[in-house]
C-alpha cells in the first residue's frame, strides 16, 4: 500500500513539475500569423465548406462547386462594385482633418440614395433568383434552403438589454422581466 502511495506522489510530482517547466506565455503572444488568402482561395474555401455541409455526393458536387464559384463571385463582384464607388466618393486622408462638419443630406440626397439601395438589393436578388434556377436542378430543396435562406446572426456578447423603453401608460402587464415594469 504504502508503494503504491509513493509511486502515485511520484508520478504526481513528475506531472505537476512538467507544468511549470513550460514557458508561460500570454494568449496572442508569438503566435505564427496566418498567411493571407487572396480572395480567390476564400471563395474556394466556402465552396468546399458547403459542399461538405451539404454532404453531396461526387457527380453532384462537381456540378455544385462549379455553379456555386460563379454565383460566390458574381456576388461579390456586386459587392466590390458598390464599395468601390463609395470609396470614390470618400475623402482622402489630408482631407478629412480639413473638411468642415458634415451638413444634413437634402431631401433630394435621401431620395437618391434609397433608390440607390433599392437597385443594388434588386441586382442582388436577380443574381440570387439566376443562380436557385440554375442549382435547383442540382441540388434538393433542403439543400437550397441551407444556401439561400439568410441565417440568424450570432447573439452578441456585450450586447445591451432587448428592452424597449415605452411610454408610461402603454406599457404591456406581460412584460415580466422588464426593468421599466419595476417602477
Amino acid at each position: 500500500m504504502r508503494t503504491r502511495f509513493t509511486l502515485f506522489l511520484m508520478g504526481a510530482l513528475c506531472a505537476v513539475s512538467s507544468l511549470s517547466a513550460q514557458p508561460n506565455q500570454k494568449q496572442g503572444e508569438n503566435r505564427p500569423e496566418r498567411p493571407k488568402m487572396t480572395p480567390e482561395q476564400l471563395v474556394q474555401l466556402q465552396v468546399n465548406r458547403k459542399a461538405t455541409e451539404l454532404m453531396l455526393d461526387d457527380k453532384t458536387s462537381a456540378q455544385f462547386k462549379e455553379v456555386y464559384t460563379r454565383y460566390l463571385k458574381e456576388m461579390g463582384e456586386s459587392f466590390m462594385g458598390e464599395r468601390q464607388a463609395r470609396a470614390d466618393k470618400a475623402p482622402k486622408e489630408g482631407a478629412e482633418a480639413a473638411k468642415p462638419e458634415r451638413k444634413a443630406p437634402t431631401d433630394a440626397e435621401i431620395a437618391a440614395r434609397i433608390e440607390k439601395r433599392f437597385t443594388q438589393e434588386r441586382k442582388l436578388l436577380d443574381i440570387r433568383e439566376k443562380y436557385y434556377n440554375e442549382l435547383k436542378q442540382i441540388l434538393t430543396p433542403r439543400q437550397l434552403q441551407k444556401i439561400f435562406e439568410k441565417q440568424p446572426a450570432a447573439p452578441r456578447r456585450n450586447a445591451p438589454n432587448n428592452f424597449r423603453r415605452m411610454p408610461d401608460g402603454q406599457h404591456p402587464a406581460s412584460c415580466a422581466g422588464c426593468p421599466q415594469q419595476k417602477k
